[in-house]
């Protein structure tokens, strides 16, 4: 073997030294690193063995397994965060409609004021009234350029003298739930012209259903008539007088409401529709009919609840004309006052009862929702 001469640096003291190598020996010898051995001429490396790699596998598996639901939450939150402020932005243009006018619309109505009745859709199964509070609140939600195409002289859901078919066929994120499930069109109209699914309904009032249910909680008085203060919304639907009333009842104002405009709701989540959803299960093959898109009518709703084995739900039972969302633990509103909050769907449907009506004279406190 060739001799290996060893210095030690200038200034080294006793630090051990570093090996020098003659030309000759460095050009036969070289120095290899500890990655790398020579055995009878192979170059070994140094690698992972199976058992390591498994053990790497599993480790991101575990890591990626904790992250994906707070991705996921994170995701959630920021979908209920813009349906919330969807709404906010709702009840503004409501407001400001209502500053105009000094009156709510009508949740929905027709041409004719003296008319209570729905009309023939010439390709729905379903009859409809005329307009919907929405159609009259676009200019002041910042859609002027979809409003101006709207003709209010002829029905919302007309394709003969009007682009009214054509405009609400336009989908508007404004009153889609971003988690709701996307791509939907009515297709309960056999054209091709199918209007645009919206998410969101004005609640008219109390069902007799709903009132049946609670008439022991009411003193077991009797469903009083749509136009009963305990009974009938902000955004009401047309109501021939009722009990002696000479004119049908009129338009809200800020001033009807009684009850207080921070504890009065106007919309509320309806979505999914016209997919059948019920208790968070798709019921396949069914629709909810009428109430799809986002012009229609019948997008508004008196709720009627839901009864199943002795329980009584009205928030995420069903979407067929009831409050539903795809939302975890319940629903969101927005209120008189232009607020919106989430509430639960586990609330007492008599403290909810008091939520819809604008004169039932109830106290709600911040406790009872």
């Amino acid at each position: 073997m060739p001799r290996v001469e060893v210095s030690k640096p200038r200034g080294a003291g006793n630090v051990a030294g570093i090996f020098r190598m003659p030309p000759a020996a460095a050009s036969k010898w070289r120095w290899r690193s500890r990655a790398a051995v020579t055995t009878r001429g192979r170059r070994l490396l140094h690698g992972f063995t199976l058992v390591e790699l498994l053990v790497v596998i599993a480790i991101i598996g575990v890591l990626i397994a904790l992250l994906l639901p707070a991705v996921q939450a994170a995701r959630e939150a920021a979908r209920r965060a813009q349906c919330l402020n969807n709404l906010k932005q709702q009840s503004l243009a409501l407001l400001n409609f209502e500053s105009s006018y000094k009156r709510f619309p009508l949740g929905r109505w027709n041409i004719d004021p003296n008319d209570f009745d729905k009309h023939p859709v010439a390709d729905r199964v379903s009859d409809s009234n005329d307009h919907s509070w929405v159609v009259v609140v676009l200019p002041y939600a910042e859609e002027q350029s979809i409003a101006s195409l709207y003709d209010q002289k002829w029905p919302w859901h007309d394709m003969a003298n009007s682009s009214n078919r054509q405009v609400v066929s336009y989908p508007i994120k404004l009153f889609q739930c971003p988690t709701a499930p996307s791509g939907r069109v009515d297709s309960d109209f056999t054209s091709d012209d199918k209007p645009a699914t919206g998410d969101y309904g004005c609640i008219n009032g109390i069902g007799q259903d709903y009132w049946n249910f609670m008439k022991s909680r009411l003193g077991g008085v009797s469903y009083p008539g749509e136009s009963y203060p305990r009974v009938i919304g902000v955004l009401s639907k047309p109501i021939r007088p009722e009990k002696g009333q000479k004119v049908p009842v009129p338009p809200c104002r800020v001033k009807d409401i009684i009850d207080g405009a921070s504890n009065t709701i106007l919309i509320a989540e309806d979505a999914g529709r016209p997919d059948w959803y019920e208790l968070g299960n798709l019921m396949a093959g069914k629709s909810t009919g009428e109430g799809a898109g986002w012009g229609d009518p019948d997008s508004g709703f008196t709720v009627a609840g839901y009864s199943a084995g002795g329980n009584f739900r009205v928030i995420n039972a069903k979407n067929a004309a009831e409050v539903y969302s795809f939302h975890t633990a319940g629903a969101q509103f927005n209120f008189a006052d232009g607020s919106a909050r989430l509430i639960s769907e586990n609330i007492d449907p008599l403290v909810f009862m008091a939520l819809i009506t604008r004169a039932g004279g109830e106290v709600v406190s911040d406790g009872d929702l």
